[in-house]
């Protein structure tokens, strides 16, 4: 996941996108379910 989450080119398509000068990377992690999992979220 780190691949992908400080890539180059995300960045700048994050830049891109909000029109920030800058961008910080705050969050490491990301929740998400399959659909129909039984699990609660948490």
């Amino acid at each position: 996941m780190g691949a992908f989450s400080f890539h180059k080119r995300f960045a700048e398509s994050a830049l891109a996108l909000t029109g920030a000068n800058e961008i910080r990377f705050f969050h490491d992690h990301g929740l998400w379910k399959m659909p129909g999992d039984s699990k609660p979220t948490p």
